[in-house]
């Protein structure tokens, strides 16, 4: 009797051990899993930000969004000393790139990222801001 009470202790105790590890090994597989790179192809956009002489506008506000892709992306910037910025990583896909400036305007534009399978792929985007005109407000009319 004594020997088949260590033996069920013992089965007990291996199936414990067994379930741990299992666990473990299933907690590990995942977090492995979460620290693998992507394997899809992505890219760089560049922005070029100039105003409406083509002078670099540094300090333009700049942003990256796309809401269609796979998984959402949105970035922003603000253009260095040469009215650019460079964003990279960024899966394919279809953006709107907008920039802005307070006292210069807004721009905006709409580009198109596809990296090969093996390849990145790297796109350019120049936006001129510009003004947006108000109607003039009508002139007073004198009175007699």
């Amino acid at each position: 009797m004594i020997l088949h009470n260590i033996c069920k202790a013992l089965v007990a105790t291996a199936a414990a051990s067994l379930a741990v590890v299992a666990v473990f090994t299933a907690q590990t597989a995942k977090a492995d899993a979460a620290t693998q790179p992507s394997t899809q192809p992505t890219g760089s956009i560049t922005v070029l930000v100039v105003d409406s002489d083509k002078n670099a506008v540094p300090g333009a506000k700049i942003r990256i969004v796309d809401n269609h892709g796979s998984v959402p992306v949105e970035l922003s910037a603000t253009a260095d000393d040469k009215g650019s910025s460079t964003f990279t990583d960024i899966p394919n896909g279809k953006y709107n790139v907008s920039a802005s400036m307070k006292g210069v305007g807004r721009g905006h534009a709409r580009v198109e990222l596809s990296a090969g399978a093996e390849g990145s792929a790297s796109v350019t985007v120049t936006i001129t801001l510009t003004q947006r005109s108000h109607p003039a407000a009508p002139a007073s009319q004198p009175t007699n």
